[in-house]
């Protein structure tokens, strides 16, 4: 009677050991597949170049500032005694006015472009945050599995020291042969 309660608890334990295992199996795919999408969204996420491409511009804006609008404001100054025509000034001053024109138009447009980049900055840093948010869950889930996994692992050893305990009873009917 004892042998016939043991043999169908072993029996009870690998069916519910076998379920665990199947559950266990499932939840690791389940685990591989967040992390697989989670590692496309970090691609994705490194292959942005928003942020890059804005702050080229304002910097080529800003060359463009320094290089061809700022030097080209200045202008030769007549010496003293130096007798200039009136239309010659009139003349660098209608030059200089569109070229400080050509500047506040360029001051603007870089101000748009500094806002830009702002604006992509700050959707760089909110996905950088989530894909940071999503990899630490995917840590977790993997954690879990693992721990999950060793359980498990504890459980079948016990499972196969139980059934190591079967092997004994199977010796038994010779045993009792003998001793009769």
């Amino acid at each position: 009677e004892k042998i016939s309660r043991f043999t169908v608890g072993v029996q009870a334990e690998r069916a519910r050991l076998a379920q665990r295992l199947e559950k266990l199996q499932q939840e690791d795919v389940f685990a591989q597949k967040v992390c697989d999408q989670v590692a496309a969204k970090v691609r994705d996420f490194l292959q942005d170049d928003s942020v890059p491409q804005c702050a080229a511009a304002v910097r080529r804006q800003h060359a463009r500032a320094l290089e061809d609008l700022v030097p080209a404001l200045r202008f030769n100054v007549a010496h003293e005694g130096e007798v200039v025509e009136a239309a010659l000034v009139l003349e660098e001053e209608r030059r200089t006015a569109c070229i400080l024109d050509d500047l506040a138009v360029l001051c603007q447009d870089i101000k748009a472009e500094q806002v830009e980049l702002h604006v992509q900055w700050e959707k760089q840093r909110a996905s950088f945050l989530q894909r940071l948010w999503e990899v630490s869950c995917a840590q977790s889930k993997v954690r879990g599995v693992e721990r999950q996994a060793a359980l498990l692992e504890e459980a079948i050893n016990a499972q196969h020291s139980h059934a190591q305990q079967l092997n004994h009873l199977q010796k038994m009917p010779k045993a009792y042969q003998r001793a009769l």
